[in-house]
């Protein structure tokens, strides 16, 4: 039984949100029973293989962060001003289970977020996350913990490439690309009465500009030890193997996730390792910005 002929026929006859609720209470129930299944869910092999920020990442494909849209662990609108004291507090609660953190100043979906993705509020956030680090380690000698910030996809290409220069001058380990997109650009029916309702667009729409994207961070990163991870319309191998050549050296799915099941990032990453046995690639990092070009 496929996700695809069964599961995905019965789920989507729910009502979303309790499709939604029951998934999360399924993996809040069952994450325990699912370590030693974890094989079935992934593919290991050495081609694939990286370690970035100083950790061991077994291939390039993970669920992009915000699966839980309630925000469970931490959830808060604060006014602009006060955005720093707010990722603060969510710094020090998360701190010790995290081993990367992603500020995320570019969701559609919380009123004024993405003004926070401008130079002054950025270097605000950043350079506070950046220093109550510092003074945590000098406590616990913990390493440092690297830093990455998530930007939109509707942000023009100087914004990006600026963007870019911040993080290599605030020292972070990298930059996501994209979240959602409030464009409607690209929809298969642009009449449908979902075109028109407000929030982020993700999914097969939203990939020609997240690819296009990267590649502009990518351009702006090159010689610099940015770290890039692509996230948007990432649904197939090839889909995963075009970002990583516009400068990814990690990728992320979401909305994929819903239409082809749990075993999307083994069978994304069995296809990549078949290109590149293909193709002539001995390792993934020959493929990370292939593209990019001058």
């Amino acid at each position: 039984m496929s996700f695809e002929s069964l599961m995905r026929r019965t789920v989507f006859r729910l009502d979303p949100e309790r499709a939604h609720e029951m998934a999360l209470r399924a993996l809040q129930a069952g994450s325990p029973a699912l370590v030693p299944a974890k094989g079935w869910f992934q593919q290991a092999d050495p081609s694939v293989r990286q370690r970035l920020m100083d950790l061991e990442f077994p291939g390039p494909v993970g669920l992009a962060a915000g699966y839980d849209k309630y925000g469970r662990a931490v959830s808060k609108v604060t006014p602009l001003d006060e955005a720093p004291h707010d990722h603060l507090v969510s710094y020090r609660l998360l701190r010790a289970v995290a081993d990367f953190v992603v500020v995320n100043v570019s969701s559609p979906n919380t009123p004024g977020l993405r003004e926070l993705q401008d130079r002054e509020h950025l270097t605000a956030i950043l350079g506070a996350l950046r220093d109550e680090d510092a003074s945590m380690r000098k406590r616990d000698g913990r390493a440092p913990m690297p830093f990455m910030v998530k930007l939109a996809p509707d942000l023009d290409d100087a914004l990006i490439e600026d963007a870019v220069d911040l993080a290599g001058e605030l020292g972070l380990a990298g930059v996501v690309l994209t979240n959602t997109t409030i464009a409607r650009e690209g929809l298969t029916h642009p009449d449908a009465p979902g075109a028109s309702e407000q929030g982020g667009l993700s999914g097969p729409p939203l990939k020609a500009r997240a690819t296009d994207a990267m590649l502009v961070a990518a351009r702006r990163a090159r010689g610099s030890d940015l770290l890039l991870v692509g996230v948007g319309g990432i649904a197939t191998a090839d889909d995963a193997w075009d970002r990583i050549a516009a400068g990814a050296s990690l990728v992320e799915v979401w909305t994929a996730l819903v239409y082809h099941g749990p075993t999307l990032a083994r069978d994304i990453t069995a296809g990549l390792v078949q290109r590149m046995r293909r193709e002539g690639v001995g390792h993934i990092s020959e493929l990370v910005g292939s593209a990019v070009g001058g």
